[in-house]
C-alpha cells in the first residue's frame, strides 16, 4: 500500500518554505488533538503529528491543511509509524476509493457532494 519512494524526513525538510498561515493553523490544531486512540497502545508526540502534517501540506500545496486532517493523522499514529501515517495519508487523500483531497479542497466541492448525495 505504502509505494512512494521520498522517506518522510525527505518531504518534511521542505517544510521550512511553507505557508506560516498553515503552520500556525497546524501548530494550533494539533495542541487541541487528543494524541491517543482508544483501542490502541501506541502513543505519539505532537511533534510527530505537526511532522506529518507539515510534510503534506508540502507535498500537496493545493490543498496544503485543512482542519480536520490532523483527526485522521492522529488516528494514523495511533497504529502506524510516522512515515508510514504520513503514506497512508497521501494514499487516501489522493487515491480511489477514498479520494478525500476532494473533501479538503478549497472549494469543498466533495464535501458539498457528499452532503447532496446524503439528501437524496
Amino acid at each position: 500500500m505504502l509505494r512512494h519512494a521520498n522517506s518522510i524526513s525527505q518531504t518534511s525538510g521542505l517544510t521550512q518554505y511553507s505557508n506560516r498561515t498553515v503552520l500556525n493553523q497546524i501548530d494550533k490544531d494539533t495542541d487541541r488533538t487528543s494524541l491517543k486512540h482508544s483501542s490502541s497502545e501506541r502513543t505519539f508526540s505532537r511533534r510527530e503529528l505537526r511532522r506529518v502534517l507539515r510534510a503534506y501540506s508540502q507535498f500537496d500545496p493545493e490543498v496544503g491543511y485543512c482542519q480536520g486532517m490532523n483527526y485522521i493523522v492522529a488516528t494514523f499514529l495511533s497504529f502506524l509509524s510516522e512515515e508510514e501515517a504520513f503514506w497512508l495519508l497521501v494514499v487516501v487523500m489522493n487515491e480511489e476509493p477514498y479520494n478525500l483531497r476532494e473533501l479538503f479542497s478549497e472549494d469543498m466541492s466533495g464535501t458539498h457532494e457528499m452532503l447532496t448525495l446524503q439528501r437524496s
